[in-house]
């Protein structure tokens, strides 16, 4: 545990699955480079340049939507550090992909569309996460489901292969 969280198996989780996402794009064309000058809070994992685009992308790499079939969206978080603004909110990037780390799914969401849609449709729960340093706050618990029904907001989906995840999958019960 660094900095009294369990940053250990959840980092090398989400830096494998950031990892699987850029070489989806890689696969797909698209040149892929880290942000130059960017900030960790503008939470961009990097740029994906190609097909006349240039998207900023930031991953989400989740051990239990394959369970709950939920997306979790922190609207803000408080650990012994203190409180943090979650990531939709202080975010920068264009297309948030969320991949679930067992099946292998990853859904691209449009950022705004998706901002602007949780706080218009969507109520923030409490939840408190005994496995990073218990922390508290709010999250928005929505649906994969009616995400990708509402208009405008999943560009669609794709899979790749997550078996060099599942070493690194906690099996731990789901906070939320």
């Amino acid at each position: 545990m660094a900095n009294g969280r369990n940053d250990c198996g959840t980092r090398a989780l989400g830096e494998r699955g950031k990892e699987l996402v850029e070489d989806l794009f890689r696969h797909n064309g698209y040149l892929v480079q880290k942000p130059y000058m960017a900030n960790a809070g503008d939470f961009i994992d990097f740029i994906a340049t190609g097909h006349n685009a240039q998207v900023k992308v930031f991953v989400r790499t989740d051990t239990r939507i394959c369970v709950s079939d939920n997306v979790v969206i922190e609207r803000f978080t408080h650990r012994a550090s203190g409180p943090e603004i979650g990531w939709l909110f202080k975010g920068r990037a264009d297309l948030l992909c969320y991949l679930d780390a067992h099946k292998g799914t990853v859904y691209f969401f449009d950022w705004r569309a998706l901002k602007d849609y949780v706080t218009t449709h969507c109520k923030a729960r409490p939840f408190r996460n005994p496995y990073d340093d218990n922390a508290t706050g709010d999250a928005y618990i929505v649906s994969v489901h009616e995400l990708m029904k509402a208009g405008g907001l999943c560009s669609g989906t794709c899979h790749v292969n997550v078996s060099a995840l599942q070493a690194l999958a906690p099996n731990q019960p789901a906070p939320f």
